[in-house]
């Protein structure tokens, strides 16, 4: 992907199947609505990590890089629960407001 993103860690993040991933993005096919609701989850996280940190390429590295303020995980393998999801924001919030 543009994120630098295997498309295995991408479909982790999405919470399916590289197999299910691959299998639509070659058919060109639909999502479901939870993996509809899933990536526009992680696309909002995304474009807020880019304005935080001002380009996609800190994303990438932020996203990759293991968080003190996310128990020592690193933001991309936080993305296949809500709650990993909150956690994430919430480690943005404290780079957006110097916490």
């Amino acid at each position: 992907t543009s994120l630098g993103l295997r498309p295995a860690r991408l479909a982790r993040m999405l919470s399916i199947s590289e197999r299910t991933l691959n299998r639509r993005i070659a058919a060109n096919s639909r999502l479901t609505s939870e993996e509809s609701d899933r990536t526009v989850r992680l696309a909002r996280v995304l474009a807020a990590a880019e304005e935080t940190l001002g380009s996609m390429e800190k994303v990438n590295a932020w996203l990759n890089t293991p968080n003190s303020n996310l128990d020592g995980e690193a933001p991309c393998n936080l993305f296949d629960t809500d709650t990993g999801v909150q956690s994430v924001e919430s480690a943005l919030n404290r780079i957006a407001y110097d916490l």
